[in-house]
């Protein structure tokens, strides 16, 4: 099942638009650009490819259909990972080859990320401006937290 489309999403000079993969799930709309122009008339909407009248019809289907299985497998590969479908945001984040620090942030143990959060404080923390029952309040979450999960 695709989780993707082509769409025209921008016109340029002389009726040519520009090309995209389009997806969104969750959010905003996350188009990629693919770097492929065509006319309007030379596009089929239903298909997602560039029709023969085109003279570089064939190379521009390939190119999008290479970027669009691009897109299908980093999909694939998070569902596979997580058993959900990424949001768009995500999406881009694996894209741009910020991924797996995503996916690790999904699959982390809460209570080591508050750990790191909690370093984060108490040097945020020590400074004589803010007082030490505000880190105190912290560490008790932190405590409550592993009672929890145990």
């Amino acid at each position: 099942m695709p989780y993707s489309s082509i769409v025209t999403y921008r016109k340029k000079k002389n009726h040519v638009h520009s090309l995209a993969i389009y997806y969104q799930h969750r959010g905003n709309a996350l188009r990629i650009p693919t770097g492929i122009s065509a006319l309007k008339s030379q596009f089929n909407d239903k298909t997602g490819e560039v029709r023969m009248s085109d003279p570089e019809a064939k190379r521009k289907n390939e190119i999008l259909k290479a970027k669009q299985e691009t897109v299908e497998a980093a999909v694939n590969r998070f569902i596979d990972k997580n058993g959900i479908k990424p949001s768009s945001d995500i999406l881009k984040l694996i894209l741009n080859h910020q991924g797996e620090a995503v996916i690790n942030k999904v699959e982390a143990n809460l209570s080591d990320r508050f750990e790191q959060f909690l370093k984060h404080k108490r040097a945020q923390f020590a400074s004589p401006e803010f007082s030490e029952i505000s880190i105190k309040d912290y560490i008790s979450t932190l405590n409550a937290l592993t009672d929890f999960q145990a």
